[in-house]
């Protein structure tokens, strides 16, 4: 978490939303375009990303994948979970 915090302190941004949620069993949810860089940490367990036309990839606990503005996707408890 440490290595989240300093990384957070030195985004500049004018606005900053976060989301905490803790999942269990079957997940998964998209993320629709937006007018905002989005970043995804996965603190425990593991998470999978999936873009359109991307390969699918993998987070492990420690991990941290950023979208520039502008980019939909979607994280999964599998590969192929279904996504809502």
């Amino acid at each position: 978490m440490r290595a989240l915090n300093s990384w957070l302190k030195a985004v500049r941004a004018d606005g900053l939303v976060l989301a905490r949620t803790r999942v269990a069993g079957p997940w998964g949810f998209a993320v629709q375009p937006r007018n905002a860089m989005v970043f995804h940490f996965v603190a425990e367990g593991r998470a999978f990303v999936r873009q359109p036309h991307a390969q699918t990839i993998a987070l492990e606990a420690g991990e941290l994948v950023l979208f520039p503005r502008g980019v939909a996707h979607e994280l999964a408890h599998s590969p192929r979970g279904k996504a809502l």
